[in-house]
């Protein structure tokens, strides 16, 4: 539930659904796709799951250099190296940076030290290489060029290192804890538990290892560990924003709201210019129904970075939720003017325009968001939707027909290209496609109903009242079924 972590329409930011909900990660699209069943789009959550995990432990990296780096001596030992038990540790090629001689092992180790001070972590290793070259029992050389290969995303080479250096030295409890973070981020959240464990043996007052460890139980949806963890890390580090920000996180895939609410809510106060801890608050408001107090919290991220157009995003989405059509645009707009090439708020600008009646302004937006990715046939299927609401159902037709092309099996858009066949009294065309789309289950009683006044038009009586019957058993609209009551006296008595 961090930036992140997670897809959304944001390439840039992407975000974390709870594991058993979508609507987090593919809201704007169901913005976007208003009244079109958009279940189609569900297939996008699988694959952001396991991204959310990974960003969620990622933060927890860059607290361990420090810690290491002040309180740890070298130590000189020769072993080989070897992963935790069962776990896997394999080398990649990496590409390093070339860097000036330097005249013994402990001035490439301190330089590359500083590297890793400044964020240069390429530029670390090299220096590292050049410590471990003449002096290859240096542990805390292996440990920070392990460190600088997890900055660098090369987690088993991070792995690697940090093996060697828990070989040379099996009782630091930080580097256990910082291969354990490697293999969380490959999502071997086994063995991170088991180095965490190890960690946690060798230093039992290291609110990072429960930490994350908490995070390593939550990737195996544990969730119950996962809290005792996190208790366990707050009483150590009482005063530390993000054990609680974390622990907001479980409770969030929980579904304990309220909980996860005061725990971001602490995370505030301890650290108020942080907008990540609003970010997670929002949702857990959305998920309440709260949207004032989502949009609140989205506009102190605003107001904290003006420039981040995930919380113009969310903040639209919350208004959108109660009816707020004009600020929604205004934030679209303004998501635009940071980025014209985005498609998707172009998108999403359209569907809010259609909301308050613009026709024209959604057109032009749904063929903005076509000419940014013309491979996005979702783009297709709602410019027709508009065409087809403004009596344009030629070029609407023409808009369902290139979806369909990519999507033949879409019931919604059958069923919605028979509906502009069926205004241009193409009856036949508009049966063709209520069949697909009834073929198609969508759960749609009107498509039926639909289907039979085509096949009435058409003078088939027999088919329009059985399309007609089947409505009547699967609609609860008192006044619609009254209507149709009325319509298959009439068919019958003809």
């Amino acid at each position: 539930m961090k930036y992140a972590l997670g897809v959304n329409h944001m390439q840039d930011n992407p975000r974390l659904p709870p594991p058993e909900s979508s609507d987090r990660t593919v809201k704007w699209v169901v913005l976007s796709l208003a009244g079109l069943g958009g279940t189609i789009m569900l297939c996008i959550i699988a694959a952001i799951v396991i991204i959310g995990m990974l960003t969620l432990l990622g933060r927890r990296v860059s607290a361990v250099y420090s810690q290491v780096n002040a309180g740890l001596a070298a130590t000189v030992i020769t072993v080989e190296p070897a992963a935790a038990p069962g776990c896997a540790s394999s080398s990649v090629s990496a590409m390093v940076p070339q860097v000036e001689t330097l005249p013994n092992a402990l001035a490439y180790y301190h330089r590359g030290s500083d590297e890793l001070e400044q964020g240069e972590y390429a530029r670390a290793v090299a220096y590292f290489n050049g410590a471990i070259a003449l002096e290859p029992d240096l542990a805390n050389a292996w440990y920070h060029r392990g460190y600088a290969y997890e900055n660098l995303g090369e987690y088993e080479r991070a792995i690697e290192d940090y093996s060697r250096a828990i070989a040379m030295a099996p009782d630091e409890p930080q580097y256990r804890s910082s291969r354990a973070q490697a293999y969380a981020s490959l999502s071997e959240y086994a063995c991170a538990i088991e180095d965490y464990d190890q960690a946690i043996a060798l230093d039992p007052d290291d609110a990072f290892s429960y930490l994350g460890r908490g995070d390593a139980y939550a990737g195996l949806g544990k969730y119950d560990q996962s809290l005792a963890d996190y208790r366990r890390a707050i009483e150590l580090d009482p005063e530390n924003p993000e054990v609680y920000n974390t622990r907001g996180d479980a409770y969030y895939y929980q579904e304990s709201y309220e909980q996860a609410i005061a725990d971001y809510t602490r995370a505030i106060e301890l650290d108020p210019e942080e907008t990540l801890y609003y970010f997670n608050r929002a949702y857990a408001y959305e998920s309440l129904g709260e949207y004032e107090q989502a949009i609140a919290d989205y506009t102190t991220m605003i107001e904290l970075d003006p420039d981040d157009p995930q919380a113009y995003y969310d903040r639209a989405y919350a208004a959108i939720s109660i009816g707020q059509y004009e600020p929604a645009i205004e934030d679209y707009t303004r998501i635009i003017q940071l980025n014209p090439d985005n498609a998707s708020a172009y998108q999403s600008r359209a569907s809010a325009y259609e909301e308050l009646g613009r026709g024209e302004e959604a057109i032009h937006d749904y063929r903005e968001a076509i000419r940014l990715d013309p491979d996005d046939t979702w783009g297709y299927y709602t410019r027709g939707d508009a065409y087809r609401r403004q009596g344009s159902y030629d070029l609407a037709i023409q808009d369902y027909t290139t979806f369909l092309q990519s999507n033949p099996d879409n019931g919604w858009a059958h069923r919605d290209r028979g509906h502009a066949y069926y205004e241009q009294e193409n009856y036949d065309q508009a049966v063709s496609d209520y069949t697909q789309a009834i073929e198609s289950f969508i759960d749609d009683p009107w498509v039926y109903y639909s289907r039979g006044a085509a096949y009435e038009h058409l003078g088939k009586k027999d088919l329009a009242i059985a399309d007609l019957e089947v409505f009547l058993d699967r609609a609860d609209n008192p006044v619609a079924r009254e209507e149709v009551e009325r319509k298959l006296r009439v068919l019958r008595e003809k």
